[in-house]
């Protein structure tokens, strides 16, 4: 994963942000399923010649609908659900103080959005609602409130960020196939 600077703040900054990201995802998307005797471990690396997968710290996520560049309020953003290949996720990181380089965002917070944001780039959606047991579905919101792929609006307290073992295994079977591509 490529780490993109694209505010005001200075690299050092954002690298801190960076490192908080990798720690929560790495936290997030590993673990053991012992029903089905699964071990889960998810390691990130960081490499500046990476062209195709990105995590960009940005003052405002940006969305494109056809020629049209939007801002919008929301604190992160994937481009493309469910692909590790080729893919940009955006974080928000709003300048406090340029001059002392203080963030409006604590690590803990811009760590939860951008593995928030992985997840999505793994091909995990937000909680529907959906308690079958069907391959997509997930947790409910109600029935999961310290799930990572909750949205922040949606919880009273500290957001979650826990994955459920069939989300884990969801994202390993994207991973798989688009491995073999």
């Amino acid at each position: 994963m490529r780490v993109e600077n694209r505010t005001y703040l200075n690299n050092a900054t954002v690298y801190k942000h960076a490192l908080a990201v990798k720690s929560q995802i790495e936290k997030s998307f590993s673990g053991y399923d012992k029903n089905t005797n699964t071990e889960y471990r998810t390691n990130v690396t960081f490499d500046k010649n990476e062209k195709n997968y990105v995590m960009a710290f940005t003052s405002e996520v940006k969305k494109k609908e056809g020629n049209v560049i939007y801002t919008t309020q929301t604190a992160g953003r994937t481009d493309k659900i469910g692909d590790v290949k080729n893919n940009t996720m955006q974080v928000r990181l709003g300048a406090k103080s340029i001059e002392n380089q203080e963030t409006t965002e604590t690590e803990t917070e811009s760590g939860r959005t951008g593995a928030h944001e992985y997840g999505h780039s793994l091909g995990l959606l937000h909680p529907t609602g959906d308690p079958t047991g069907s391959p997509d579905a997930v947790e409910t919101t109600t029935s999961s409130p310290e799930n990572l792929m909750r949205q922040s609006q949606y919880f009273e307290g500290e957001p979650g960020t826990e994955i459920t073992n069939k989300q884990l295994e969801k994202a390993r079977i994207i991973v798989e196939e688009q491995q073999n591509l």
